[in-house]
């Protein structure tokens, strides 16, 4: 059970706006020396976007082509780009880096220190990526970071070095941006059980509510980014309806997720979908 400290944390920096990140500014503008040519307003949006595409990009396939000497810098350009700002980019953050934290363990404090000087909101859901990834030594990193955070954000710190994390893959009630944990943990990693949980929410509209629909047209929308998604998609569908030990029961649901997949994607802007297929904040 979290304690009041650490569900406050979770709300914080997975929730926080531009301006709830503590004493440093968010990161929405790329760094720039005194000497540096000032940039036109456009040309600072231009490389936002620049940097937002190429951090996007690499984390969406990453499983498919790991690369654990860009992680440092994917982090910071998302950071200056103004992509963390939204709590549901963090946590697609967050779980992306939990699977590649676990995988080289003892990159981690190396990479935290490299991360100390952004933006509290931003530093704080990489502290959370460290808790949930349980690796050895992790205590210690996190509170590490204590000194790059502003005062107020030490309790959630020293609250995470007491809980014991929670794991989004076996979770039996959904938290806030589970979803998101899953899709960057599924990004970070290829590991099929992120989709058999995202099925799993699509199951029951009366107890997940919009959280059922939001699972059914991120999977709709991702199995049209990812082949290996779209050729699970095929694989659970014809165990529905080949193998009578297989109890999912979710044929419909992966009819649909398959029909609709095409058309969610290319109608992304219009449905105002984020990056991995849910509802902008």
């Amino acid at each position: 059970m979290l304690s009041i400290v650490c569900v406050a944390a979770v709300s914080a920096a997975l929730a926080a706006g531009p301006d709830d990140g503590g004493s440093k500014p968010s990161g929405d503008t790329p760094a720039a020396s005194d000497d540096a040519p000032k940039q036109s307003v456009q040309e600072r949006i231009a490389e936002r976007d620049r940097l937002e595409k190429k951090g996007v990009e690499f984390m969406t396939h990453y499983y498919e082509h790991p690369d654990p000497d860009g992680v440092a810098q994917i982090v910071k350009d998302l950071s200056a780009s103004g992509w963390l700002r939204e709590g549901r980019n963090q946590a697609d953050l967050l779980g992306f880096l939990v699977p590649i934290f676990r995988a080289h363990p003892d990159r981690v404090a190396g990479w935290m220190e490299q991360w100390g000087d952004l933006p509290d909101d931003h530093l704080i859901a990489l502290v959370m990526a460290v808790w949930i990834s349980k690796i050895e030594g992790g205590d210690e990193i996190m509170m590490g970071q204590v000194k790059n955070l502003d005062e107020s954000w030490t309790g959630n710190v020293v609250g995470y070095t007491e809980e014991e994390p929670w794991d989004p893959l076996t979770m039996a009630e959904p938290k806030a941006y589970q979803l998101e944990l899953l899709w960057g943990w599924y990004c970070g990693s290829g590991d099929e059980r992120c989709l058999e949980r995202m099925l799993f929410f699509t199951g029951d509209a009366r107890k997940f509510d919009n959280l059922a629909e939001e699972a059914t047209t991120s999977l709709s929308y991702n199995a049209a980014v990812h082949p290996s998604v779209r050729k699970w998609c095929e694989r659970e569908l014809k165990k529905e309806k080949t193998d009578p030990e297989h109890a999912l029961a979710q044929a419909e649901q992966l009819e649909g997720i398959l029909e609709d997949a095409d058309y969610i994607y290319e109608n992304r802007e219009a449905l105002k979908l984020s990056d991995f297929g849910f509802p902008r904040d």
